[in-house]
């Protein structure tokens, strides 16, 4: 497996990914269309305060983690692992190497947003040091 930036010509599969993860977190809105689709979200703010690290195998791209940037902190506003390639660490090492380039820019304030009901999210990072900060309440009439 190897980790790097992505790139342009990675913006495709990205956006394919990010609509696997969404339709993922339908378990937890049921208010997500099921037909909907992302299309040229990552090639829109690639290289504009964000950062995108992934992970391929074999050529092929099996997970990633999308940051944004701004002056005061960072935010992981996504991360995806291809379903078969879970529980192999790759999660940990996409968030931790993200961290570290957070904390070269001398940022070192970082959120990330998790659906409520996420049992799993949550637990994974709180076991990489994040902790409660905030909860969002919100009422779908």
């Amino acid at each position: 497996m190897t980790f790097r930036f992505a790139n342009v010509e990675d913006c495709n599969i990205l956006d394919t990914m990010l609509t696997k993860l969404i339709m993922d977190e339908r378990k937890y809105d049921k208010s997500i269309d099921k037909n909907f689709k992302v299309q040229n979200f990552y090639q829109n703010v690639l290289g504009k305060n964000n950062i995108i690290y992934l992970c391929e195998e074999e050529n092929k791209i099996i997970g990633y983690v999308y940051t944004i940037i701004n002056s005061e902190n960072a935010v992981i506003d996504a991360l995806y692992v291809e379903e078969c390639y879970r529980n192999k660490k790759i999660a940990t090492t996409l968030i931790t190497e993200i961290i570290k380039v957070i904390n070269e820019k001398n940022i070192y304030k970082i959120l990330i947003n998790v659906m409520s009901d996420n049992i799993v999210a949550k637990n994974f990072y709180l076991s990489l040091g994040f902790k409660p900060f905030r909860e969002t309440l919100i009422l779908n009439n």
